[in-house]
């Protein structure tokens, strides 16, 4: 099977409309970013599994809230990297 490419207009709108061939994209592409920021800000305090846990959590919210993606004033990525910055005090709170 061949893996689809997406620009970042194209995920957008393909996440807008739920579809899960660019979520899986979407996860592909960025788990690596987000994982890495998500240990940045818990590996003091947190299992490998609880930040494994936020960065999926990242990307179910990035699902969820799709719609308050504004590109005029940030790129995906970015936006990704912000829902990262406070999902991860979140989980924080609920060590595992």
């Amino acid at each position: 099977m061949e893996a689809l490419e997406y620009a970042r207009a194209e995920l957008v709108r393909g996440i807008r409309n739920r579809d899960s061939a660019a979520y899986e994209y979407m996860i592909g592409k960025y788990s690596k970013t987000v994982y890495c920021l998500a240990y940045n800000i818990l590996s003091d305090s947190h299992s490998r599994e609880d930040i494994e846990e936020c960065a999926a959590d990242v990307f179910l919210d990035a699902w969820i809230k799709i719609a308050e993606f504004d590109e005029e004033k940030a790129n995906f990525r970015t936006w990704l990297l912000i829902l990262t910055k406070y999902k991860a005090p979140v989980q924080c709170r609920e060590p595992g």
